[in-house]
């Protein structure tokens, strides 16, 4: 795997000549009778390790403005994205006739027709863009004098989002789908068209870009995955129903996906120095999740996840997990993404958990600070706070309570 770059003059020459990374071979050759020389960057094989030690080569060697002659690290991450980006493409459309054909809305179903021979931008446009939004966005912004808003240029920001706020926007995708239906394309489907055309474009990209859009397209491919699924099972329940239920197996399915991850999660507190008490609660919990994964049938997910323990049914927000893990960012590699993202996530579950157990905590501590009071009889007083204490430590917080 190659790249080279072709610099101008010799102002880096020296800085270019000395830079060194492990397993990567350096190569710097003139072209005769001229200021201009190529350095060439080069490891064995093709694969990610060795793409991602390119990557890293480009990126320093950017900060020089070099010509790029050849890219081979991000030709590899461009060749591995690409049927991950052809999967989506293949699945929107899926979505979109069977969406349609389900939907009563004539305007819909005149709109999604022939989507093969639209472009990527064309069918975004079409889903997310509304154009009369627009055109009374553009109304107010452009007013004329004599207009009802005061002239042009003649509004504060605070009166531009008062106007705002008050226009309604109307998107085709959440007439024919719901507004919950691949949530992740509808929030950022401007990074998938970007991240789409650098790839379709052969644009060199960067380790990091690599993960996020991956990672980004992956997430999205699912969420295609379990939106047509639930409109396949819908359909074929009622072809003229309007009420798509969701598809509970699919449903239990991304819950069983989270619950994994959390396990991960609190796998990795158990290790973390934290209050007395709360690293084993967090490993107990981890277990007892793991013991509820099911092993095939859908009846086995039903079961799994409804016997969930009630902690985790009433503090897990699965929501706020997935928008934790869609913002995470991957900065320089995947095992780097990862990190970080455990260490956000952790710091969520964490407070979850510790508030749980601090009832609990706070009657332990308690305990310890009992002392035996003063007495003229040792042997008495000692017996007599032995006694005391065993009726104490017998009682646990809710008990306590309800003397009380």
């Amino acid at each position: 795997m190659i790249n080279e770059y072709l610099f101008l003059s010799d102002e880096y020459r020296v800085v270019v000549e000395e830079y060194t990374l492990s397993d990567v071979i350096v190569e710097i050759s003139s072209i005769e009778n001229t200021q201009l020389w190529v350095a060439t960057f080069s490891v064995e094989g093709k694969n990610e390790d060795g793409a991602k030690k390119l990557s890293d080569v480009h990126n320093t060697l950017a900060e020089y403005s070099p010509l790029v002659l050849s890219c081979e690290s991000s030709e590899y991450y461009n060749r591995m994205l690409f049927p991950l980006i052809n999967e989506l493409e293949r699945k929107l459309r899926k979505l979109l006739y069977l969406a349609v054909s389900i939907s009563d809305n004539t305007e819909a179903k005149k709109s999604i027709q022939r989507l093969e021979e639209k472009d990527f931008g064309e069918i975004f446009d079409l889903l997310f863009i509304d154009m009369n939004f627009i055109s009374n966005l553009k109304k107010r912004i452009n007013a004329d004098a004599k207009s009802e808003f005061n002239g042009k240029s003649k509004y504060s920001k605070q009166e531009i989002q008062a106007y705002l706020d008050k226009l309604e926007e109307n998107l085709l995708w959440d007439v024919i789908l719901k507004k919950d239906d691949v949530p992740t394309l509808r929030r950022r489907f401007r990074d998938v068209q970007t991240y789409r055309n650098d790839v379709m474009h052969a644009h060199n990209i960067v380790s990091g870009t690599y993960a996020k859009a991956k990672y980004l397209f992956e997430k999205i491919n699912r969420e295609l995955s379990i939106t047509i699924g639930r409109l396949i099972g819908q359909t074929e329940e009622n072809l003229h129903s309007q009420d798509h239920e969701v598809n509970k197996a699919i449903d239990f399915a991304l819950t069983t996906m989270e619950l994994a991850s959390a396990v991960d999660i609190l796998n990795a507190l158990t290790n973390t120095p934290v209050k007395s008490g709360t690293s084993a609660f967090l490993a107990q919990v981890a277990r007892e999740i793991q013991d509820l994964y099911p092993q095939s049938s859908s009846a086995a997910l039903t079961s799994a996840v409804q016997s969930t323990i009630p902690v985790l049914s009433s503090s897990i927000n699965m929501d706020a997990i997935r928008e934790i893990q869609d913002s995470m960012a991957f900065f320089t590699s995947p095992e780097m993404a990862e990190l970080q993202k455990h260490a956000k996530m952790a710091a969520e579950e964490l407070s979850i958990y510790y508030d749980s157990i601090k009832p609990y905590q706070t009657w332990l501590d308690a305990q310890r600070q009992i002392t035996p009071p003063p007495s003229d009889n040792p042997s008495s007083s000692t017996h007599e706070t032995k006694v005391e204490d065993t009726d104490s430590q017998g009682e646990t917080p809710a008990e306590t309570e309800e003397n009380k």
